[in-house]
């Protein structure tokens, strides 16, 4: 008698004997055995022997016992729901695998319900799911779903729930596929990995809902979505990593990092990231942080983009990466970095940095930002701070920068960073109005930045601030406005333009030199420091002006200015050039505190020569006691040079002069000495 060969059978383990389709059983001996299409074993509900092929039932595999299901050779399954690992003890582990082997549940699936769960989608195989799919659902939960392979597919018609209760794990792997509405990674973590890999959410995917998760997209692999919250209720973590050429993050609603929790964003070694609009750090508490990091590392956001909306955002783009957005804000505790060679933030919009509290801009090491313009300090209140700094770091507004709208805008621009404001011809706008107090700072104790703009205006609060260690520094682009400049740091500024400014002029540091004007500055401070006049008729003819330790420098000028209001420490007046005609306003109600002295002076003892100072129109513009301060250092009197210290006589016309008899004071002689070797380079 032939053997005869069945198309399908199912074997059952527990029992060691063989059930065939039809309930027709035959001897083993007379059976040729083919590959198990359906495997069932150990503690399972129904009993093992109801899984057959073509089935459909409500069942759980590994129920409080170790149970497990293998489907394979284009069988099928069906079940109205199903549970993997369930019970105290329990631990079901379900495994299918091949091309048309398929399971099809038209309820939910607990993967992990109370117990450990272990589902794996293989080599084509295919799981349906037509109700919600819970991986780790309740407490002591713990489920993990792998599934592996081209045209393998986990497909939930609704909503997917990752780490509800208990801790998940899902692994989508070299092509395989798993789509569903709704996704929550709650507690565990997800990992789509390779080329082909997907998973398709048609709606949104939380990762960090109540408690800590994190999904990672590498090695070319893909998610889809639409909305996330990473990290959303308070004291949760949500994480998410897009690592890898090829990988990519589609999510075409909005992304929150931080909703009142803490979330992470990572885009690494070439991943892409598109979004609609994003924010990091939303609510109060919350804290986010996104990371574009290396060559083609990408996140396109279509939308407005909010650093710090009420929480504490960071976004850093690094070592190449590359953020676009549309309107943007760095707000509430917000800080944007963009730092490396290659590295770029473009903004199509308008760029507000400081807007509903305190925003930072920093972009350093060769570091690239264009917008088309932007705002510093938006409201009052609120504070902008912005940093270029390092060689290569660019900062281009094709329209005109706002340092100050409402609140306070401060730009740094330091060790060779530039700012560019109109390709150089538009204006920086500082302190519009009434807001707060605003500054640009050239340099910070260190190398100076270049700002290539037309004009500084001011309306308000604002400030110049040169703070740098350059021995050689020019700004050429024009001050104007309410500013007041500040000579700071250790190194030489020189102004080219002619400056309008109405504020005062402070020169507390180093050196500044004007080659243009300074014609509205009300006020020049000079202290430790030193102020040349390297023109004529570049001060306002009303400008007082305070020496305090201080060197004044011409050359060769005709200046008008107002009264020398304070005279502290020992100061100098040093003729360079000879041709100087210098009238100071009546200064007889002013306190000098210590002396002045002129050095290199050239003139007649009855006046009119060569080198002219004047204070006032007669011979009341100083008093007695204040003359007595003023002293000539090495003068040329009536055409013969004289060494020594000689002291000063005022004339009717308010000029003094130096007369030919050397003063013998050797306290006044000391003074000098030490001021003339100061000057003397």
């Amino acid at each position: 008698m032939k053997p005869r060969i069945l198309p399908r059978c199912s074997i059952f383990q527990f029992t060691g004997a063989i059930r065939l389709p039809g309930a027709l059983a035959l001897a083993t001996a007379f059976v040729t055995p083919l590959p198990a299409a359906i495997l069932v074993t150990g503690s399972n509900s129904p009993a093992n022997a109801d899984w057959e092929d073509g089935a459909v039932m409500n069942g759980t595999i590994g129920d409080s016992g170790i149970g497990t299901l293998t489907l394979d050779s284009g069988s099928t399954l069906g079940s109205s729901s199903a549970t993997i690992g369930s019970g105290s003890n329990g631990k079901g582990t379900a495994t299918v695998s091949g091309i048309n082997s398929a399971w099809q549940n038209s309820g939910n699936l607990f993967l992990g319900s109370s117990a450990t769960g272990i589902l794996t989608i293989e080599t084509g195989a295919k799981v349906v799911t037509n109700g919600n799919s819970f991986v780790g659902y309740m407490t002591g939960g713990n489920g993990t779903a792998t599934v592996n392979g081209t045209n393998s597919l986990w497909q939930n018609t609704g909503n997917l729930f990752l780490g509800q209760s208990g801790t998940a794990v899902l692994k989508i792997e070299a092509g395989g596929k798993v789509s569903n509405f709704h996704a929550n990674i709650n507690s565990g973590s997800a990992t789509v990995t390779g080329t082909g890999s997907l998973w398709q959410n048609t709606g949104s995917l939380d990762v960090g809902f109540a408690g800590t998760a994190a999904l990672n997209i590498e090695n070319g692999g893909k998610v889809s979505n639409s909305g996330t919250n990473l990290g959303f209720r308070a004291g949760s973590s949500g994480s998410l990593t897009v690592t890898g050429t090829g990988s990519l993050w589609e999510n075409s609603g909005s992304v929150i990092v931080g909703f009142d929790g803490t979330g992470i964003l990572k885009i690494e070694d070439g991943g892409k990231v598109t979004t609609t609009h994003a924010t990091i750090g939303f609510n109060s508490g919350s804290n986010g942080t996104a990371t574009v990091k290396g060559i083609g590392s990408v996140w396109q956001n279509d939308g407005m983009l909010s650093v710090g909306n009420d929480g504490t955002g960071i976004l850093k783009i690094e070592d190449g990466g590359k953020f676009t957005s549309d309107l943007a804000t760095i707000g509430n505790h917000g800080t944007l970095s963009v730092t490396g060679a290659g590295s770029l933030w473009e903004s199509t919009r308008d760029l507000m940095v400081g807007s509903g509290g305190t925003g930072t801009l920093k972009i350093e090491a060769g570091g690239r930002v264009v917008s088309p313009s932007a705002y510093v300090g938006f409201n009052a209140g609120d504070v902008g701070i912005v940093t270029v700094s390092g060689a290569g770091s660019i900062w281009r507004n094709e329209g005109d920068l706002i340092l100050g709208f409402g609140g306070s805008g401060i730009l740094n621009i330091e060790a060779g960073g530039v700012v560019s404001v109109g390709d150089g011809l538009g204006n920086l706008d500082l302190a519009r109005d009434f807001s707060d107090p605003s500054a640009l700072n050239i340099g910070n104790n260190n190398a100076p930045g270049q700002l290539m703009a037309a004009e500084v205006t001011s309306t308000g609060d604002a400030a110049v601030n040169f703070n740098h260690t350059a021995a050689s520094y020019n700004f050429t682009t024009k001050i104007s406005g309410s500013a007041a400049v500040n000579q700071i740091g250790t190194g030489t500024t020189t102004l080219g333009s002619v400056n309008t400014y109405a504020g005062t002029t402070r020169v507390t540091g180093g050196k500044l030199i004007i080659t243009g004007s300074i014609n509205g500055s009300t006020g020049i401070i000079v202290n430790d420091a030193e102020l040349e006049l390297a023109a004529g008729n570049i001060l306002k003819d009303s400008a007082y002006i305070t020496l305090e330790n201080a060197s004044l420098i011409t050359r060769g000028n005709r200046e008008t200015m107002g009264a020398l209001t304070g005279l502290a420490g020992a100061n100098l007046l040093d003729l360079k050039s000879v041709g100087n005609i210098l009238h100071f306003a009546d200064s007889s109600s002013a306190t000098w505190t210590d002396s002045l002295t002129i050095l290199d002076w050239t003139g007649k003892s009855s006046g009119g020569g060569a080198d002219q100072v004047f204070f006032g129109s007669n011979a009341a513009g100083l008093t007695p006691a204040q003359l007595a301060k003023i002293t000539f250092l090495n003068p040329t009197i009536n055409g013969t040079s004289f060494p020594g210290i000689f002291v000063a006589n005022m004339l009717s016309s308010g000029e003094i002069v130096a007369i030919p008899e050397s003063s013998t004071g050797l306290l006044v002689i000391c003074s000098i000495l030490g001021l003339g070797v100061r000057r003397r380079r």
